[in-house]
């Protein structure tokens, strides 16, 4: 479904390019109703989740992937570019909601924020997104968000990354 671009210069000014590839099908997207006409969007692909987005804007499934840097790379760079498909054009993506305790009772539900649902702009904006580079016993992994799933507010339509690049 995707195919991330990590672009990774070390220090000795060589470059290595890793491509990872993905493919997602329609049919992997589930939807199901969730409190006040908004819908859950969920994959049903292994290791995707809801991802932890700010309060108030469309919940998107995405997945989030380490990949093995060479130490001492720099100007470690990701892109990606897809073939998207249109599944619905009829969908309130549901807002993410406040993390808490399971243990605990669920906090008050939050509305969607009135601009992030106002707007006619993907959300989110990046097929893919690079985060910390850890480090585990002497080697670095970097941390790479995919957001397979993008939502345009404003007419409610819902798009999939088919092939992502």
């Amino acid at each position: 479904m995707l195919i991330a671009f990590l672009c990774l210069a070390t220090s000795i000014l060589s470059a290595t390019e890793i491509q990872l590839s993905y493919e997602l099908n329609p049919e992997s997207v589930a939807y199901s109703s969730a409190p006040n006409d908004y819908e859950f969007v969920k994959l049903d692909a292994k290791n995707y989740a809801l991802g932890e987005d700010p309060v108030g804007k469309p919940w998107l499934p995405s997945r989030v992937i380490y990949v093995l840097i060479p130490t001492g790379a720099t100007n470690v760079t990701v892109s990606a570019t897809a073939v998207e498909q249109r599944l619905r054009g009829d969908i309130n993506v549901r807002p993410a909601q406040p993390p808490y305790p399971l243990s605990k009772p669920a906090p008050q539900f939050v509305s969607g924020i009135p601009d992030a649902y106002a707007s006619d702009v993907k959300y989110p904006s990046s097929l893919a997104v690079k985060g910390r580079v850890d480090d585990m016993r002497g080697n670095h992994l970097l941390f790479i968000r995919l957001n397979p799933l993008r939502y345009v507010a404003a007419t409610k339509e819902l798009y999939l990354a088919t092939t992502l690049n």
